[in-house]
């Protein structure tokens, strides 16, 4: 938000040389700054853990900007040493921001958008084919560069995930349609910013060609054709308005990934136009008033307005935050907006499961399914609830289920390895599990689970084999990690019962020194002390028969 301090005093004065005082300026940015730090829409980015790479890109974003300007600023002489110093420095920026976040490959049109307006270096008298103008558009091309180097390395990233919908799933008249709604809807939000939510699901039950999508259509196309017929008479519109729409353009539908329609988070960016506009409008009104013009009343009422804007925005952002709190409260508010939404009936099911409320979890997991039958969360979540339950075969079909609809997801071929073994297949279970070990070599839990379900099938070299396997992946990670001598007590329970309750001993020893516990926890620490009891008694009466 500092940052974006200076950017506005910079491109203000820019737009304005000659308009505006300093005073009025230092308001005017005040408030874009404000206006963007405040709003509703920033608090998925800021409180969400996953999304903090918003802000580190945002930061690396304005920062590339700030050194931009600095570099292009008009000097009386040719461009200087100083001037490619920090032409040099936006670029490494840039760098720094692309690999924050690949969402900021828009940057360089961007760029191209200040240098139209309010830098005045392209277009209008400085031309577009000019000396100068050639010079301008060659300044870009290592920014040009490097930003398609940030997309071929995001795709790489990506496509072993398989989360972008293709063509044939989605067709272009569909991401059209969502284009103009998602474009409508998050100016619908900037500007009435409630209802917000962490999730807009984009379930059966919504139309892409219905009413809601045709207004927003032409909402759309009223502001595009207002801010081109106005771009001569009011060209900060059309410059805001076109930052805003390549801003938003990768993830706006075009390019189709993950289940939701729209994302508080993909504003962050993108309306930094809007906040700026909104903040010279203050300025004005802080020049009018400063200078004492006619209607003074009428200017500082229009600096009331902003400052109460202000507040009020920031209110509704404390309140927002609190959504985000915990697990409970954040799917609690998603279902409230959208009791349709299968998703959140999911992410609130496994709330419930963690914390030991089967029945709850059980009961919304079940509406999941029935909203969404072809979600392999909710498909796999009903059957860890119901092989919980003992319903290990009723569970089956839907853990089958799952991982059919995503093959590649080492989560679901765990979680089926654990039904099988639970339903007595542990042949299949072994399986299932060596699978979810091969889809993700770094994740010691299947391995763990395959050791125990070998060693109760009596292949004992095996189990030792898997579990040893599994022992160094977790001590490598975290040496302090107890669960290797849980599993370790599973399988020698079978083997050598006096190492098992050895194991049992130092998982429990560690377990009492932990500062919380999770309900799960506590649950594996009851069964093994239970467990640990059956063993002694096992070996104190093996003792008393040799005597």
């Amino acid at each position: 938000a500092v940052t974006f301090l200076h950017v506005a005093r910079r491109l203000l004065r820019a737009a304005v040389p000659a308009g505006l005082g300093d005073p009025a300026l230092r308001v005017g940015a005040a408030a874009a700054a404000l206006l963007f730090a405040v709003h509703p829409l920033r608090v998925e980015s800021v409180v969400w853990l996953s999304e903090r790479r918003d802000v580190l890109s945002g930061l690396f974003y304005l920062l590339t900007v700030l050194a931009y300007l600095k570099a292009v600023a008009p000097r009386p002489a040719a461009p200087s040493p100083v001037a490619w110093r920090w032409y040099g420095a936006s670029i490494a920026l840039f760098a720094a921001a692309l690999l924050s976040k690949a969402l900021v490959v828009s940057l360089p049109a961007v760029l191209v958008i200040l240098d139209v307006y309010p830098l005045r270096r392209l277009g209008g008298q400085a031309g577009w084919t000019t000396a100068a103008a050639r010079r301008v558009w060659a300044e870009k091309a290592p920014f040009v560069l490097l930003g398609l180097a940030g997309t071929v390395m995001a795709f790489l990233a990506r496509a072993p995930l398989g989360s972008a919908i293709g063509l044939t799933d989605f067709g272009v008249a569909e991401r059209a349609a969502l284009s103009l709604y998602g474009y409508a809807f998050y100016l619908r939000k900037t500007l009435l910013p409630w209802g917000l939510s962490p999730l807009y699901e984009m379930h059966a039950g919504f139309d892409l060609f219905g009413p809601s999508v045709r207004w927003s259509a032409a909402a759309v196309l009223l502001v595009a054709v207002v801010a081109v017929v106005m771009r001569r008479r009011w060209p900060a519109l059309a410059a805001a308005a076109a930052a805003y729409a390549i801003t938003l353009l990768p993830v706006i539908g075009v390019v189709q990934s993950g289940p939701q329609i729209t994302a508080d988070r993909y504003t962050y960016l993108a309306c930094l136009g809007w906040a700026l506009l909104a903040g010279a409008g203050v300025a004005w009104c802080a020049e009018r008033w400063l200078a004492g013009a006619g209607g003074r009343a009428l200017w500082g009422g229009g600096l009331a307005a902003a400052t109460l804007v202000v507040v009020a925005l920031a209110g509704a952002t404390a309140r927002q935050s609190l959504v985000w709190l915990d697990s409970v409260s954040l799917w609690t508010h998603a279902l409230a907006l959208d009791p349709a939404s299968a998703r959140a009936h999911t992410g609130l099911a496994g709330v419930h499961f963690a914390a030991g409320r089967r029945e709850e979890a059980r009961k919304h997991v079940e509406q999941a399914v029935r909203l969404n039958p072809r979600l392999p969360e909710a498909l796999v979540g009903l059957a860890a609830v119901l092989s919980l339950e003992g319903r290990a075969e009723e569970a089956l079909p839907h853990a089958r289920s799952a991982v059919g609809r995503r093959p590649h997801d080492p989560n679901l071929h765990h979680i089926l390895g654990e039904v099988l073994r639970l339903a007595g297949k542990r042949e299949e279970a072994v399986g299932a599990l060596g699978e979810a070990a091969r889809l993700d070599p770094g994740w010691a839990v299947p391995r763990f689970v395959m050791a125990r379900t070998l060693a109760e099938m009596g292949r004992t070299q095996e189990a030792l084999a898997a579990l040893a396997e599994a022992d160094g992946l977790t001590r490598a990670r975290n040496p302090s990690d107890p669960e290797p001598d849980r599993y370790e007590a599973l399988v020698y329970t079978r083997i050598d019962p006096a190492r098992a309750i050895a194991a049992w001993d130092r998982y429990l020893s560690a377990v009492t020194r932990a500062k919380a516990l999770s309900p799960q926890q506590v649950t594996q620490a009851l069964e093994a002390l239970a467990a640990r009891e059956e063993l002694q008694k096992g070996k104190d009466g093996r003792g008393a028969a040799g005597r």
